[in-house]
């Protein structure tokens, strides 16, 4: 009779057609939906989102039934995508469960790529991504996804689970434009559910602005991508900038273009101009180095890089003429984590995945998001019964202002126990002080600038 009254069944005999796959999910927990037939069926991923941990979340749904399923979303390609990000919010995944999960509920995770062709499916980042993030949502059932990595695909994805109630929190998406995105102010009645543990753009582009000015230079060509990363980032760096009396010559090209013409555009200018390279996409700076370090008019130019490019993949990719301009190349971007946190982190990381975290600049903000995923579950659960996004958004409305904790393993039964008391906690994390304002839901933090000796990113002194 129960399966009659929900709407759902997995028999031919007697049923109720179910109408949505959140019936499937109340009558038998996680891993069912509603299929083509309205019978509730075991949920079949699309080939971008098999990748789950456990391994066997998908194929065993009985052992998962009751688990708070994560959803994550970043590119997967091994060349120039997010795999230390995929790896870090994984690691933070495995660390909850080996620390007792919610209230005997274990976590998971379904990791989708909407990287660009993936094994030959022939789909572009935007159209991937219209496709798994409505089944995150939709059909597995998550109140919360992590990622994704870029600001374009922030909004994109916000755009398709803001209105299903599904928290996002991007460790690496920070261009300007989407701290209003899901509101100007924010509130507990409203919170926001765009989160970020990166800081936007606004003080990284002061701080390029500030270095030019600081070394004379007078005249600046930026290409940008024309992308909300983009676009948001070389705006706040030209108006600072000509405030302190530069000039600036902008040169765009399409998100998912190639960039030639406005590279060469650019070289045009007076050799005293500097070239500032603003791109969410690794790809598009490896071509701008190559470019550069063959293109007449760019032989001694100065050349500034944003902070897509500190990633040790850029050097896979760069030509010798690529190469050869590095002794040319500053560049910005939230600082190198580091202290105590960032150190267990560390430690964990390498031996977990024999690999080193710091290859990545954003992958100890992973890290903290899934964290920050896990303490808004626990808010949710405890404050409102449920899990929701908004529910899971209120909580992070309690992560700063409270008790001093580290985010490590060894204190997950400390957030829990004071969110279970409805009292704040004030999170030290892997990427460094997660403080954020209360209005804009948005987080600071300090600005490196760059150069590149060999083949690794040096902070100077």
């Amino acid at each position: 009779m129960l399966l009659l009254a929900l709407g759902c069944s997995f028999t031919t005999h007697d049923y109720v057609p179910c109408t949505a796959s959140s019936q499937c999910r109340e009558t038998f927990g996680f891993g069912y939906s509603c299929g083509a037939s309205s019978l509730c069926e075991p949920i079949v991923p699309p080939e971008r989102c098999a990748d789950t941990y456990p391994d066997d979340l998908l194929s065993n749904v009985s052992a998962y039934r009751d688990a708070v399923v994560v959803g994550s979303l970043f590119d997967h390609n091994a060349a120039a995508g997010d795999l230390a990000e995929v790896r870090a919010v994984q690691l933070a995944i495995k660390q909850v469960n080996a620390s007792e999960g919610l209230d005997g509920r274990s976590y998971a995770i379904i990791h989708c790529s909407y990287e660009e062709d993936y094994n030959g499916d022939g789909l572009d980042y935007s159209t991937s991504l219209a496709q798994i993030a409505p089944w995150l949502a939709d059909e597995a059932g998550v109140s919360v996804a992590l990622g994704p990595a870029t600001s374009g695909q922030s909004e994109a994805a916000y755009e398709i689970l803001g209105p299903k109630d599904v928290l996002l929190i991007s460790p690496s998406a920070t261009s300007p434009a989407l701290t209003a995105l899901d509101g100007a102010v924010k509130s507990d009645a409203t919170p926001g559910l765009l989160w970020r543990t990166a800081p936007p753009d606004s003080a990284q582009g002061e701080k390029i602005a500030v270095d030019l000015d600081d070394r004379g230079v007078t005249d600046a060509a930026v290409v940008y991508q024309t992308s909300s990363y983009g676009e948001g980032l070389a705006l706040v760096f030209k108006n600072n900038f000509e405030e302190l009396g530069g000039a600036v010559e902008l040169h765009s090209f399409d998100e998912g273009a190639d960039p030639s013409t406005a590279i060469v555009n650019a070289g045009t200018a007076d050799a005293s101009v500097e070239v500032v390279f603003i791109s969410s996409e690794l790809v598009d700076v490896v071509a701008f180095l190559n470019a550069a370090g063959s293109l007449p008019g760019y032989e001694e130019r100065a050349l500034f890089l944003t902070d897509a490019a500190r990633d040790d993949s850029l050097f896979d990719g760069l030509t010798a003429d690529g190469l050869a301009t590095l002794d040319r190349v500053r560049g910005s971007s939230p600082a190198a984590p580091s202290g105590t946190v960032y150190d267990f982190f560390d430690a964990a990381y390498t031996v977990e995945f024999n690999t080193d975290p710091s290859v990545s600049v954003y992958t100890a903000y992973a890290y903290d998001a899934a964290w920050l995923a896990l303490y808004g579950s626990a808010w949710s659960w405890y404050q409102e019964g449920a899990l929701s996004g908004t529910g899971m958004a209120r909580g992070l409305r309690r992560i700063s202002g409270g008790d001093d904790v580290q985010v490590t393993p060894s204190n997950w039964g400390v957030v829990k126990s004071n969110f279970k008391e409805g009292r704040p906690v004030d999170l030290e994390g892997a990427s460094g002080t997660l403080d954020y304002d209360p209005e804009t839901e948005e987080t600071t933090g300090p600005v490196d600038i760059w150069l590149i000796e060999g083949r690794e990113f040096v902070v100077p002194l």
